[in-house]
């Protein structure tokens, strides 16, 4: 009897590498549209209400939503939408993107 070596399809390998170039292409897709970061700026004077002098050396801490996409339905406690940022303004004003 002949001997039968087993060997992988020629086939099988191409696909997987396809399949791996496809799965590439579609992260980097996700990641231009998804991951774009937001061009609105709104600028904030932080002042005194009875002298109307701005206050300096003041901590702002900002928060903003970072992608679209209802992550927080995965129910996985270190993935959250929500992106903090902590700043001092030493001047009274501040500006968030």
């Amino acid at each position: 009897m002949a001997d039968v070596k087993s060997e992988i399809p020629r086939r099988s390998f191409v696909t997987s590498k396809r399949s791996i170039a496809v799965g590439a292409a579609l992260a980097l897709l996700w990641a231009i549209l998804f991951m774009r970061p937001r061009t609105d700026f709104v600028k904030f004077r932080i002042v005194d209400s009875v002298t109307g002098q701005p206050i300096t050396n003041v901590v702002v801490s900002t928060y903003l939503r970072w992608t679209q996409l209802p992550i927080e339905k995965l129910r996985i406690s270190s993935v959250t939408p929500w992106k903090g940022h902590t700043t001092i303004c030493s001047d009274g004003t501040f500006t968030a993107s």
